[in-house]
């Protein structure tokens, strides 16, 4: 799955406009990746130690939820 359709699917399921004006909701995407095979790291807080992992074997996407 390409990053892009990644995108759709996941705002699909988790509509944006669902969103709390309080939220910080969003995508940071390099550009000229949306194109690239999606690679996916989940995770419920952004440590450290998490973004570590993503990097290491070049994670394109990160998800913390």
């Amino acid at each position: 799955m390409k990053i892009a359709d990644f995108i759709t699917w996941f705002e699909k399921w988790a509509d944006p406009a669902w969103q709390e004006s309080w939220d910080n909701c969003g995508w940071q995407i390099e550009p000229g990746v949306l194109q690239e095979n999606a690679r996916v790291l989940v995770c419920l807080t952004p440590t450290l130690a998490v973004m570590q992992e993503a990097i290491a074997p070049k994670m394109l996407v990160s998800l913390s939820i």
